[in-house]
């Protein structure tokens, strides 16, 4: 009979940094992160953050030596640019919804 080892704390490897924002854990690691810590983004100034998640947590099933952290990484993305896009959705919404 072939027996498995028993994993009782698996880790999750680091995500990627994103362009134009900060990562920041809630353990000082830099890589093996254990189950539950917390990876936050935060955008530099004249950015906001999109099309992800500001915070993901890492996960791991149990019995598994490893597991991912939750979400999908976000984008920073030029305030100037967010506005513009804003401003194009809401018009666009409103013609359509005028007719």
């Amino acid at each position: 009979m072939t027996s498995f080892p028993l994993y009782t704390d698996g880790t999750c490897e680091a995500v990627d940094a994103i362009p134009n924002g900060v990562l920041t854990y809630s353990v000082d690691k830099t890589d093996d992160f254990p189950s539950g810590t917390t990876a936050m983004y935060v955008c530099n100034d004249g950015y906001v953050l999109m099309n992800g998640n500001s915070v993901r947590v890492c996960q791991v099933e149990t019995g598994s030596a490893s597991g991912n952290f939750t979400g999908v990484e976000p984008d920073c993305i030029r305030k100037y640019l967010y506005n513009k896009m804003d401003s194009w959705d809401r018009g666009l919404r409103s013609e359509v919804y005028a007719t």
